[in-house]
């Protein structure tokens, strides 16, 4: 699965107080720290919770151009990093809907002998067919 790039613009206003902002048009996402490293793993979750968001709204989920980075680094304030923050939609899907859920399918008799036959659990195959259908 493809890595997705996004950039975040963090701003040290003192020695313990980070804020994070995505700074382009397509999100709004918002947060601080008290250490750079808390709003760089805050940037991270929101990000990913934010594309769950998007991809259950049907949202386009937007791409980021390597243009868009070089700008925001050139025009950043001596008080302010651009970072980077990477996931992919797998990573994020899996972390906000991970939970079983319970389904009820019906096959034709022919499949469900072919299945026990070859001793293959209908759950771990469909599974692992989903996962190589949309999740590659």
């Amino acid at each position: 699965m493809e890595k997705l790039i996004y950039a975040f613009k963090i701003t040290e206003y003192s020695s313990n107080e980070y804020v994070l902002e995505y700074p382009l048009p397509e999100m709004k996402i918002f947060g601080c720290g008290k250490t750079l490293a808390g709003a760089i793993e805050q940037a991270q979750s929101l990000l990913e919770f934010t594309l769950f968001d998007m991809l259950e709204s049907d949202e386009e989920i937007p791409i980021v151009e390597p243009s868009q980075i070089k700008t925001l680094e050139s025009n950043k304030a001596d008080n302010e990093y651009i970072i980077l923050v990477t996931t992919d939609m797998k990573t994020v899907v899996q972390k906000f809907g991970d939970a079983p859920v319970k389904k009820t399918i019906s096959i034709p008799q022919y499949m469900e002998f072919l299945l026990n036959k070859n001793d293959i659990s209908l759950s771990k195959y469909l599974q692992s067919k989903i996962e190589q259908d949309f999740l590659r």
